[in-house]
């Protein structure tokens, strides 16, 4: 589960798809122009809870999305079409 933090969650519901982001700090030297980028993209939202929202992420990007839950960065954006 992708907790709901600081930075705004866009309205989600069971069944959207959404990509799960890497925000990387302010300063953080990662060579990327802007620093986040994708960790799991078109993730099925699962469950919308107040302070999380399970999504179901291919099993080749859920170490990925671990990492990036468990260090305060992951973040959710819609999925385009």
């Amino acid at each position: 589960a992708v907790p709901r933090g600081p930075v705004a969650t866009p309205p989600l519901a069971t069944g959207d798809l959404v990509d799960v982001l890497v925000v990387l700090p302010p300063g953080a030297d990662s060579g990327r122009d802007p620093p986040a980028f994708p960790v799991a993209e078109r993730a099925t939202v699962v469950d919308v809870g107040d302070d999380a929202i399970s999504v179901a992420v291919p099993e080749n990007d859920a170490a990925r999305v671990a990492w990036a839950v468990t260090q305060g960065a992951a973040v959710l954006a819609l999925a385009g079409g």
